[in-house]
């Protein structure tokens, strides 16, 4: 039978080495060409704790990186029992001969023990036992004693020969002792047809996407799972003429993004859970003083630091309704790598021209799984300024009609230097003028002109025509609803309820504030409508009842910090259809 994808773990103590070796894979299997789809599962830890490293293998783009482990690579005892429900009757399991593995009684799968450790130490030192496993995993795969020879030599040539040649009679070692077993070759999925596709994490997508629009600069402290963003940054921003600042705190960092708003340059910040609730009251005042600003929230475990490398979608409430009084945002969530490349351009424009906070919802699923994606896929959008006043005018200080009222909501802004017009930004209510004041008739006629902004947005035929993602027959009796994140396995269960004959739709939301009431009431009204989402509390399904009123929907929860796989949607939807 052909096999379509092949799905490869390898796992072990943090600081072993598992994802150097779990990134080695990933980068071969993309340069042979393959679709290719990761997951990291990894501990608040420097060092110790268990880890591991998910690789899937295709030969069509990937929605998952798999529920089923194909061949598992592991370096402790733990490592087999932590995933031993991913195995199958053809599974290997390649594990560390030192630590007397065996499989839990009952479980399938076939045990190859090797000595990693023994056998690194042979090739020139313990370090190399990621590479031993690596050659190992290449006698399974039918690679070559030689196959990655070149590899070394471009990978570890900057670290002297002698590393080169140590990592190639690593590889040897390990394929050696697994070749001499004689095990046939698993069978790889076809190859794909040649094309132009980057290996690309969510985070850096984000990071591609904000040079795309045109910002050159960076606010943030450090924080996964949003921390690669700030690094991949600080590798690119400098050679674009752009700079990126470590903030001593989130608070900080949302208020220099906010300052250089103020003065005309595209800057942003990302963060996640502690952080973006530290960020709250800089958002205020970014509503208040109508300043763009774009804020990525990167959800994990929470609350305060909970589960800090581990997924979940449990920051909705505050990413809508967080901070204090009323005040415009509007909220973009990607679906999938690609897509999150577009919702950081789609941020920098809403920013400007609704002159308001943007906050971009994604998780740590999309923000660090990796993904090969074509190039075709990264979709650039013109960029957008909004109303900007850059016209010299009289010098007449203090009378500047900056929070003019209009039909739309939104004034013309004019940016610090322009001659003639001096303008005044204040977190207080104001004027027009944006002189401070208390009384009644300023204070209803700017937050009623605040608010309606998000009446303008509601209606732009830009953020209306992307609020939605669909797929599956628009009659289905059963719509599965999701965001961000959990796009992957919802449309993949959706694909194999297909092929089973059991019509489905997915409605996916990539733009929830303006919440797209009337879309969405049209996709939901009269049917089955079950809730994808990593939390305990249903924060989705809750945000569903709100906006459209109807109580009659039925909820998919996961929060033990694992992300949903596919057979989970799946055996959810058979109960909701059970009923």
């Amino acid at each position: 039978m052909e096999r379509r994808d092949l799905v490869w773990q390898v796992g072990g103590a943090q600081g072993e080495g598992i994802e150097s070796a779990g990134a080695l894979f990933l980068q071969i299997m993309h340069e042979e060409g393959y679709y290719v789809a990761s997951h990291r599962h990894f501990m608040s830890l420097i060092k110790g704790g268990h880890t591991h490293y998910q690789v899937r293998v295709g030969s069509r783009p990937l929605l998952t990186p798999g529920d089923r482990v194909d061949i598992l690579v592991a370096f402790d005892q733990l490592s087999i029992e932590h995933d031993a429900d991913k195995l199958h009757e053809g599974s290997l399991v390649l594990a560390n001969a030192a630590k007397k593995p065996h499989l839990p009684e009952g479980s399938p799968g076939r045990l190859l023990p090797v000595d990693f450790l023994a056998l690194a130490k042979q090739a020139g030192g313990a370090i190399m036992a990621n590479t031993v496993a690596l050659g190992a995993t290449g006698a399974l795969l039918g690679w070559g004693e030689e196959a990655l020879d070149e590899y070394f030599t471009s990978r570890f040539g900057r670290k002297g020969d002698e590393v080169v040649e140590q990592n190639r009679n690593a590889y040897r070692l390990g394929w050696e002792a697994v070749h001499k077993l004689g095990i046939p070759p698993l069978a790889m999925p076809e190859k794909p047809a040649p094309g132009r596709r980057v290996l690309l994490q969510g985070d850096e997508a984000m990071g591609w996407g904000s040079l795309e629009a045109g910002s050159r600069l960076f606010f943030a402290y450090p924080i996964t799972p949003a921390s690669e963003i700030l690094q991949w940054l600080a590798k690119w921003l400098p050679k674009v003429g752009g700079a990126v600042v470590q903030a001593e705190d989130e608070i900080a960092a949302v208020n220099y993004a906010i300052g250089a708003n103020l003065a005309g340059q595209r800057a942003w910040t990302a963060t996640s859970g502690p952080g973006f609730s530290l960020m709250q009251e800089g958002i205020a005042i970014a509503a208040m003083t109508e300043t763009p600003v774009v804020i990525v929230d990167a959800q994990r475990g929470g609350p305060a630091t909970g589960l800090p490398t581990r997924p979940e979608q449990s920051d909705l409430n505050e990413i809508l309704y967080g901070s204090h009084g009323d005040q415009p945002r509007i909220v973009i969530s990607p679906a999938t790598t690609a897509d999150a490349f577009w919702a950081i351009q789609a941020a920098f424009n809403a920013a400007e021209k609704y002159q308001c906070p943007v906050i971009v919802a994604a998780d740590l699923n999309l923000a660090l799984d990796v993904r090969n994606v074509d190039l075709e896929e990264l979709r650039r959008i013109p960029v957008e300024r909004g109303q900007l006043d850059l016209e010299p005018g009289a010098f007449a200080p203090h009378t500047y009609p900056r929070f003019q009222l209009t039909d739309t909501g939104v004034s013309p802004r004019v940016l610090p230097g322009v001659p003639g017009k001096t303008t005044a930004a204040v977190g207080d209510e104001h004027t027009v003028e944006g002189h401070i004041t208390e009384d009644a008739e300023p204070r209803v006629a700017q937050m009623t002109k605040r608010l309606k902004k998000m009446e303008t947005a509601a209606a732009d035929p830009e953020l209306t025509r992307e609020a939605l993602w669909t797929s599956g027959p628009e009659d289905a009796d059963l719509v599965l609803v999701g965001f961000a994140g959990t796009y992957g396995p919802i449309e993949e269960a959706r694909q194999l309820l297909e092929a089973e004959g059991v019509p489905a739709r997915h409605v996916h939301l990539r733009v929830l504030r303006p919440f797209p009431t009337r879309a969405l009431a049209a996709e939901l009204e009269g049917k089955k409508v079950l809730v994808v989402e990593q939390n305990a509390t249903g924060q989705l399904a809750g945000e569903l009842r709100r906006q459209l009123g109807s109580d009659g929907f039925h909820s998919c929860l996961k929060f033990d910090g694992n992300p949903f796989t596919t057979a989970e949607v799946l055996a959810s939807v058979r109960e909701v259809l059970a009923r």
